[in-house]
């Protein structure tokens, strides 16, 4: 078990089981592409990373990092004192209704992608944007009151900060163009 800081690298590896005690955790994916249009003096193509967002896992999720080549995850504390622990996966055998806790939440987690990719499948970037939003907030939204000139509403919020290059980063779209729609929503 560790804490760590915003934004410090959580050094994760395949084949551990790691489950998020406390705070919130950013995944990152990493793919390796080959650029011909910025080739070296020699003529090679050079290889670039591309680095997207793919999202959160909350206090009491699980999570695990799978390498497999061209693609790298990576793992960030997204914000302070974010408490992660590991273990090995045959070590839940020792734990019979732990481990069924564990593959439900696996199985839960599964199910947010799908709408995730239904999500990222839209055509228009606002459809994107605004389905985005929307699981974030039914996952992970909490009650909120918004304070506005024609008085109090209630809300929910985000209980930690998200970017407009990370928001942009996850539905294929750039920081301008979140900005931009954020405006129009």
């Amino acid at each position: 078990c560790r804490t760590f800081s915003k934004d410090e690298r959580i050094p994760a590896r395949s084949e551990l089981l790691y489950l998020v005690q406390r705070g919130a955790v950013r995944l990152v994916g990493t793919a390796q592409v080959n650029s011909n249009a910025g080739k070296s003096k020699s003529g090679d193509s050079q290889i670039l990373s591309e680095e997207a967002f793919l999202g959160f896992i909350g206090a009491g999720q699980p999570f695990e990092i799978v390498a497999q080549s061209p693609f790298t995850l990576q793992a960030y504390a997204h914000v302070e004192q974010t408490s992660v622990l590991w273990m090995y996966w045959h070590d839940l055998d020792n734990w019979p209704h732990f481990r069924r806790e564990v593959l439900d939440a696996f199985r839960y987690q599964h199910q947010r992608k799908l709408l995730w990719l239904g999500t990222l499948g839209q055509r228009r970037t606002i459809d994107r944007l605004l389905g985005f939003l929307t699981l974030l907030i039914e996952e992970y939204g909490e009650p909120c009151e918004l304070v506005r000139k024609t008085g109090t509403e209630r809300g929910y919020c985000l209980p930690w900060p998200l970017t407009h290059a990370q928001i942009g980063s996850a539905i294929g779209s750039t920081r301008v163009t979140v900005t931009r729609l954020m405006g129009k929503l």
